[in-house]
């Protein structure tokens, strides 16, 4: 997404009026009478009036909607999909840059919430947030707020963010600058300056053909100053950047656009200097990565004597391998590599350039992690795939190692979380996402062992939203054995009964009704295994709601399910 860069104005001061002429481009509601409207043109929608075919659209709660007497009433976050917005939309061609958008809203709540109104363009690019120490009440104090748009729009959305109540706006006013005159100031092609520290600075030179009031400013005064008149000091060794500004002005009764010109100052030090882009690298590998790389600059200048470079440890590569110093000064690119094929214990080391006396070093810190065993489980256990660590980690059925094709222990994928809140060492796993929007598993297949006989319980969807139940339904296969939980839609989750499991190896699979199709892609939100000592008679109650059949065999009740038997524990009986 691009970052769109904003300039805050003043609010009141640019609603206070202005000697620059202006065009109004939207207009809706009354300041002035903060809860009324006032009537602006001709087209009136839900009893709000517009001017010249300018429309506002609202996603907010029917019951709330465009209400002219009690405001716009926003609810929700901004995003433009899903949640609730005001949009406004011109009668004809779009918003410009360089529009200014003005709006004024209050709360409906106490004034002890704080809450903001944001202003997004159509693809849902944040183009301004509010003050979010505002706090006025409805019908009881009225805040302004304005942003000058740094891009082209269609449309607007103003939107509640991230606040804690909802919000009512009453105005909504967006003027265009009248057209101006390029103020023509200018540099030389060439204007950055570079002198040791100690020698003289000289600005360069204005070009001001109109006239127009400017003002310097120095990025960083420790460096060197600027004057009002331009005037360079300098103070120490460093960089800055030098501005020149003109604000949009009358001279002689011509209207000059604003302008901006920038140059560069480096103040370079007598002593001799040897620095890095970076001062410490991390180059740890997970288990399926074979290489990590890093690119940096090594730069300096006064520098004499020989350069060298430190030894690497073993797996890494400099390219280039030498620092070459030209006329006592260096500006070289470098990438270092590191590769390992088995597990590296975690280690430190230096990367250190040297020329004569002078030094720069970088840390490193390097390895790569063993690969995991699967582990047994020996306790209940719940798997909830929101609690993966990590948002999204998608696997290919090529290009990525491991790829969707294998089956691998989840725990030895860099990013997801083994703990005991996620027990991924416990996992093995085939799929395309290992988790998926923070929410779920989508595979074909999910195993674990457990030393005691229990019950699991699996919460699923279908990949998508299907139409046709008596095909496409995806069942839950337990151990290979067919359950009655189905799915058809991926937007409504199934939670399975409590499946009875022996001791040993639990498979987690899918299935269409034709099963000739073999394991089948489903979603997997949570798995939760419970042993036996903590089902007791639910299993059995499980099970007979489940129109199993119970039957008493030398003096033992057992329950038969689907072809197997069962004890009421919920111990398969071979």
């Amino acid at each position: 997404m691009k970052k769109i860069k904003l300039y805050f104005l003043l609010a009141a001061a640019l609603f206070a009026g202005s000697t620059m002429a202006q065009t109004t481009i939207f207009q809706w509601g009354d300041t002035a009478k903060k809860s009324e409207t006032a009537i602006i043109g001709t087209i009136a929608v839900n009893g709000c009036t517009f001017e010249n075919g300018n429309k506002i659209e609202s996603n907010t709660r029917k019951a709330y909607g465009i209400k002219c007497g009690n405001g716009l009433k926003i609810e929700g976050k901004p995003k433009v999909v899903s949640s609730n917005y005001i949009k406004i939309i011109p009668a004809s061609g779009a918003f410009l840059k360089g529009d200014t958008v003005f709006y004024s809203f209050g709360y409906n709540s106490d004034k002890s919430k704080k809450s903001q109104i944001s202003v997004l363009n159509k693809a849902g690019d944040l183009l301004h947030s509010g003050d979010t120490a505002l706090n006025t009440k409805l019908n009881n104090g009225l805040t302004l707020d304005t942003c000058v748009l740094e891009v082209d729009a269609d449309s607007l959305f103003l939107g509640r963010y991230p606040g804690e109540t909802s919000v009512f706006v009453y105005y909504i006013n967006v003027v265009r600058p009248a057209a101006c005159t390029d103020a023509e100031l200018s540099l030389p092609e060439n204007p950055d300056i570079e002198v040791n520290e100690g020698k003289a600075l000289t600005a360069p030179a204005l070009t001001n053909p109109n006239n127009v009031a400017v003002t310097y400013a120095s990025s960083n005064e420790s460096v060197v100053t600027v004057a009002a008149d331009g005037t360079l000091t300098s103070v120490g060794a460093g960089d800055a950047v030098i501005t020149i500004s003109s604000a949009s002005q009358k001279v002689d009764g011509v209207l000059y656009c604003a302008d901006e010109l920038t140059y560069n100052v480096k103040i370079k030090s007598t002593a001799p200097v040897l620095e890095a882009t970076e001062s410490a690298l991390d180059f740890s590998l997970g288990v399926y990565q074979p290489s990590k790389s890093a690119s940096f600059t090594v730069s300096g200048y006064n520098l004499t004597g020989e350069a060298s470079v430190s030894t690497l440890p073993d797996g890494f590569t400099l390219d280039p391998a030498k620092l070459t110093i030209t006329d006592g000064a260096v500006d070289q690119a470098f990438t270092l590599t590191y590769t390992a094929d088995a597990a590296v214990e975690a280690s430190n080391a230096n990367l250190v350039f040297t020329v004569g006396t002078t030094s720069v070093t970088i840390a490193l810190t390097y390895g790569k992690k063993a690969a995991l065993t699967q582990t047994t489980v020996t306790d209940s256990t719940t798997w909830n795939w929101s609690k993966a660590g990590i948002k999204e980690v998608q696997l290919d059925s090529t290009k990525t190692t491991p790829t969707r094709l294998d089956t691998f222990v989840l725990a030895n994928i860099d990013g997801i979380a083994n703990n005991a809140n996620f027990n991924s060492q416990a996992l093995l796993v085939r799929g395309q996402y290992m988790v998926r929007e923070s929410k779920y598993f989508q595979g074909d297949y999910i195993s674990f062992n457990v030393e005691n006989a229990g019950t699991v319980k699996v919460e699923f969807s279908n990949t998508g939203n299907r139409t046709n139940a008596a095909t496409e339904t995806r069942y839950l296969y337990v151990n290979g054995a067919k359950t009655a939980s189905g799915s058809l839609k991926s937007d409504a989750n199934v939670t399975s009964e409590e499946i009875a499991v022996p001791a040993g190896k639990v498979e987690i699979t899918f299935m269409l009704p034709d099963e000739k199709k073999g394991n089948q892609y489903g979603r997997v939100y949570k798995v939760t295994y419970r042993v036996k000592e903590d089902v007791g008679a639910a299993v059995e109650q499980s099970q007979v709601e489940a129109k199993a059949v119970k039957v008493i065999r030398d003096g033992q009740l057992l329950i038969i399910r689907e072809g197997k038997t069962y004890t009421a524990q919920g111990v398969q009986v071979q």
